[in-house]
């Protein structure tokens, strides 16, 4: 793994887990918005939890992952996202 695969790691990360991608671009040093959009790559499953807290927070009832239980993503050499479910305490 090189070191920039870790900047595309980060990136999609925090997008996944939910980061502002605007302060983001500040993070990793982007004059463009554009140029984090690559970085950041999207996530089947954060595009899922996206749309499931927008649907929850129409019908009243906000979205909240199991308290011992959280997903993160990290990218293998082929820039594919694998999650890794960690469960236990934070």
């Amino acid at each position: 793994m090189r070191i920039h695969d870790l900047r595309h790691s980060f990136a999609t990360m925090a997008t996944t887990i939910g980061e502002d991608i605007r302060v983001l671009k500040d993070v990793l040093g982007h004059t463009k918005i554009t140029t984090t959009e690559i970085y950041a790559h999207t996530t089947g499953v954060a595009a899922r939890r996206t749309a499931n807290n927008v649907a929850a927070a129409i019908i009243g009832t906000p979205e909240q992952p199991p308290a011992n239980e959280s997903t993160i993503f990290v990218e293998n050499s082929q820039n594919r996202p694998r999650s890794t479910k960690i469960v236990g305490k934070a």
